[in-house]
């Protein structure tokens, strides 16, 4: 809406810095908030709400700034004024998307430094130029300081944005940035990490671990009183590497968008030719040898699979589930009452968004599991039915070509690995110039690059074939199993027979591909079997009916369900 007539003279003002220290030390934020306020009385504006932020300026989905905008489109703000044009952002697309947003609503954009404004003759014209300006300065900082901290990892030493503080280990002072980065050891929270890791090899739970550092008073890893010690911190510092002496730098994967943004810089260039991080070794002092942090990482792996929560209940329709209100999935919930009785819920994962929550109630598992596969087994009391509709599956999924593409994939990565291979052996036997050199080992490079790409494609379409493709092998194992014979009811008969085979309902659910949806305001569930997906959406996780009326569908069956009191007690309103 455009601007209120109360409003049309006050100015919202915003300042910002950077995570980047540089940025911080450049322009702080009670000196912007100075300069903003002397140039809106030099402009007798009246000064609305000042806003402050710490957030990169690379993205316009900024918490604060997202509060100005709120305000904008409200018609509560005549103008937003900044330090200098940088501050408000160094993209120039995102400058160009705010540009429009504020014109359309009438709003002013106003930076004190260079006296832009909007309003001016030209303004929206010469704010479009110093954007393209931001973006290009953020672009030579980050080149700039990228490209050192790779230059210094290459060559071994730490980069120099490192934390003061690594449990164990604490930074040395430096007397100047380009002396190499060093840390000292830490006696008494040496003790303390071996302590936690003979704890592991022991067989302790890390919650254990963690409540035993707690009850003691021992600092944790951040030094902040009242914090506490958790199981998630445990974790991560038994599984560090730097425990026996290798740091790894620039293990996070950059974003497309990243590596095209600063794609001139050495950083991208080596990002698109390394996978791995860069292994640094001989800087941090080992307290362990690698067998030992090996052995650590075994016994969490086991500790995972034996855990007690994990054979709590076997939620049947995990990841299968999902609601008919907003589409996105009802996760598994384990809830306890005050007499400390355990009950299992399936919960529609709006419910840990705090602004869109749909309002769809809580599911007794214990009831809702027995109605599906109880209706499941009546339909395919004739396991006739069942095989037609997994051929049907296996026709339309078109799985043999996808075996083909995986072939094609395999073949090509196996040719860039020969070549790769001859060129190499042709590098260590042949007497060449440095041209002829040079040349060639840009060759192996990408070589090497186009087997390794290769490789993972292949295995990502072998496990989507894997894990969507039908064999004549699956469809005789599910038919086996609803043709078992016997008294009592169908679902008893496959009970029977799954045991037999060995197999597991869930196993059994995997085999048939079951998706279900469930509808509130029906009471009602939409159970899909063996199909590529409802109403023609293929292979996606929210999937649902929204604004569909249900339709007759081969592989489509109605249930039932009834929520019980419990259920009904849990249901939350919908947000307004």
């Amino acid at each position: 809406m455009p601007v209120q007539a109360a409003y049309r003279n006050v100015v919202d003002l915003y300042a910002r810095v950077s995570t980047n220290p540089q940025e911080q030390l450049a322009y702080s934020l009670p000196d912007q908030l100075k300069v903003m306020e002397a140039h809106a009385g030099q402009l007798r504006l009246d000064i609305g709400t000042p806003h402050q932020e710490t957030y990169s300026a690379g993205t316009r989905k900024r918490p604060v700034l997202e509060g100005i905008l709120d305000r904008v489109r409200r018609g509560e703000v005549g103008a937003v004024m900044v330090s200098r044009y940088d501050r408000w952002s160094r993209d120039q697309i995102d400058t160009a998307v705010l540009l429009d947003t504020f014109r359309e609503h009438g709003v002013r954009l106003i930076s004190a430094a260079e006296g832009l404004d909007t309003a001016q003759p030209f303004g929206y014209e010469m704010w479009h130029m110093f954007g393209y300006a931001a973006e290009q300065t953020r672009k030579m900082i980050f080149s700039q300081t990228m490209d050192q901290r790779l230059a210094r990892a290459q060559s071994g030493e730490l980069p120099d944005n490192l934390p003061k503080r690594i449990y164990g280990y604490v930074k040395n002072a430096r007397a100047s940035k380009r002396d190499a980065v060093t840390y000292t050891v830490v006696e008494a929270e040496k003790l303390v990490v071996l302590e936690m890791i003979a704890a592991v090899l022991a067989g302790e739970t890390l919650s254990g671990i963690a409540a035993g550092l707690q009850a003691r008073g021992e600092a944790t890893p951040s030094g902040t009183p009242g914090t506490v010690w958790r199981s998630q911190t445990v974790y991560r510092i038994v599984r560090s590497t730097v425990y026996y002496g290798v740091y790894h730098w620039l293990k996070r994967a950059p974003t497309d968008k990243a590596l095209t943004t600063f794609s001139t810089s050495q950083w991208a260039k080596f990002k698109r030719e390394h996978e791995q991080p860069i292994a640094i070794v001989g800087v941090f002092e080992p307290f362990i040898d690698k067998a030992t942090h090996e052995a650590v990482l075994a016994r969490l792996a086991l500790n995972l699979k034996e855990s007690p929560r994990n054979r709590q209940h076997d939620y049947l329709f995990a990841r299968r589930m999902t609601c008919g209100i907003c589409g996105r999935l009802m996760s598994p919930e384990p809830v306890k009452n005050q007499q400390g009785r355990a009950y299992n819920y399936y919960r529609c994962c709006s419910y840990g968004h705090q602004h869109d929550k749909c309002g769809c109630p809580m599911l007794n598992a214990q009831n809702l599991e027995p109605a599906i596969w109880d209706a499941l087994c009546d339909r395919y009391v004739t396991p006739l039915r069942l095989r037609h509709e997994m051929e049907a599956k296996r026709a339309r999924m078109n799985g043999d070509a996808a075996l083909r593409e995986v072939e094609r994939l395999e073949a090509l990565a196996g040719k860039a690995t020969r070549l790769a291979a001859q060129v190499r052996s042709l590098l260590a036997s042949a007497d060449l110039s440095e041209e002829t050199i040079a040349e060639w080992s840009a060759a192996l490079r990408r070589h090497e690059r186009d087997a390794k790409r290769f490789a993972a494609e292949a295995e990502a379409e072998r496990v989507a074939v894997a894990g969507e493709y039908i064999s004549e092998t699956m469809i005789e194992d599910a038919v086996a199993v609803f043709a078992g014979e016997g008294e009592g009811t169908p679902a008893e008969r496959v009970d029977r027979t799954l045991e037999r085979v060995g197999m597991t309902r869930r196993e059994l659910i995997d085999l048939i591909d079951l998706r279900a949806t469930y509808h509130p305001d029906r009471d009602e569930i939409m159970v899909v079997v063996n199909d590529v997906g409802a109403f023609g959406v293929k292979y996606r996780t929210r999937w649902s009916a929204i604004n569909n009326p249900i339709r007759p569908f081969r592989h489509t069956f109605i249930v039932s369900y009834q929520r019980s009191p419990a259920s009904h007690s849990r249901r939350r309103p919908a947000q307004p």
